[in-house]
């Protein structure tokens, strides 16, 4: 649930912080949207023959935290 707070505030920072007009801050702030979208059924399919779904919550939560560390210590860029 930790990735909701950031994506509410994406489009500003996308306007604020990389100069994106509102625009163009609205398609990528619908992004992930569209990502998780398209890729749930298939990823679902996936973890289910697989398995191991405690390791991949685990992986998953070190993935959005390296993703929200590598946001924040981008430079500013226009």
């Amino acid at each position: 649930m930790s990735v909701f707070p950031y994506i509410m505030n994406l489009s500003d920072i996308l306007q604020s912080k990389y100069g994106f007009d509102k625009i163009h801050a609205g398609y990528l702030f619908g992004l992930p949207y569209i990502i998780s979208a398209a890729s749930s059924p298939f990823l679902g399919f996936t973890i289910d023959k697989v398995g191991k779904r405690a390791f991949l919550i685990c992986l998953s939560s070190v993935l959005l935290t390296l993703a929200f560390t590598a946001s924040m210590i981008m430079p500013e860029c226009h």
